[in-house]
């Protein structure tokens, strides 16, 4: 008997380029595969299923919408394939490359700026197929989340465009985080933000790039006490802790709370701080012994030097 041969969805990614969250809005938004469910309800995948996949990532690559070829069929999507390839100057790669950020950066901002918030997420997700998960930090989310912030302070855009930007941006990173599986034996990292600090953006990236780096990332979320970190800390054995601090920049119990944090740490747990205002709090950081990173890259080479 002739049985039809399943992969599961991280067999997938890996087969197609294509991240486990992009898969799983595809077709929960598009319908572009049905995958076979089990009993448990892990998806499995068949051959045409990936081979779909992959024609619709290539078709996207060469400029059309997910929206605008999720019904087509696979005929129709290798049709769009092959015209896509004709007027490929390789080249160009380089130039096409950098013309591709500035193009999906102006894509989020436009959607911001509609309040469109299916709009945003579509266009975040076309920019998490064509770019690597850095360029995708560094070069879009990064600058929109300033870009934000610069216009609603001329008055170019309101307090409400920022929440729905925001709204978008948490589970679109959280999703992305997710979609990484670290070794049972990869070290922990706990990334909050401390009492406080509500805004989160700062620390659900570093989440991210942290996991994508292959440790175990354990999440709390924004406004947390000194000693609920302490406690996930102890409970999850981790040696690493990371703070993001956004705003304000001069919370006079802050350096209360940073304090209390390196008291009741063991020594042998590390304290890292980031975030937009981090560098006002320089004195604490220095007295407790926590190490300043608001460099992405520099986090990733610091984990990496950690992680060997």
């Amino acid at each position: 008997m002739n049985v039809t041969k399943r992969y599961p969805i991280k067999t997938v990614a890996q087969k197609t380029g294509l991240s486990t969250h992009v898969i799983r809005a595809w077709e929960k938004r598009y319908q572009v595969i049905e995958p076979l469910r089990t009993e448990t309800n892990r998806r499995l995948y068949s051959e045409e299923d990936i081979y779909r996949l992959t024609l619709l990532k290539k078709a996207i690559k060469s400029g059309h919408t997910i929206s605008s070829i999720c019904d087509l069929d696979i005929n129709s999507l290798k049709e769009l394939v092959a015209e896509g390839s004709d007027y490929k100057d390789n080249s160009r790669v380089e130039e096409n490359s950098n013309r591709s950020v500035e193009y999906h950066f102006e894509q989020c901002l436009n959607a911001i700026r509609n309040f469109d918030a299916a709009q945003f997420e579509e266009a975040l997700l076309r920019a998490s197929v064509e770019l690597t998960q850095p360029v995708l930090i560094k070069s879009i989310i990064l600058p929109i989340i300033s870009s934000i912030g610069e216009q609603w302070k001329d008055g170019s855009l309101r307090v409400m465009h920022e929440h729905l930007a925001t709204a978008v941006l948490k589970p679109f990173l959280h999703n992305l985080r997710i979609s990484y599986r670290s070794s049972p034996n990869a070290p922990s990292i706990i990334v909050a933000t401390p009492i406080g600090q509500i805004h989160e953006l700062g620390a659900l990236i570093t989440a991210l790039v942290a996991a994508s780096e292959g440790w175990q990332v354990i999440y709390l979320g924004p406004n947390l006490p000194a000693e609920e970190i302490v406690s996930a800390i102890n409970i999850k054995k981790a040696d690493l802790v990371l703070l993001s601090i956004v705003y304000p920049a001069n919370d006079p119990y802050l350096k209360l709370e940073l304090e209390k944090l390196r008291n009741l740490l063991p020594s042998s747990v590390k304290i890292i701080i980031g975030g937009r205002v981090s560098e006002s709090y320089q004195e604490i950081i220095d007295d407790i012994g926590a190490l300043q990173i608001n460099d992405l890259d520099t986090f990733r080479e610091f984990l990496e030097s950690r992680h060997q």
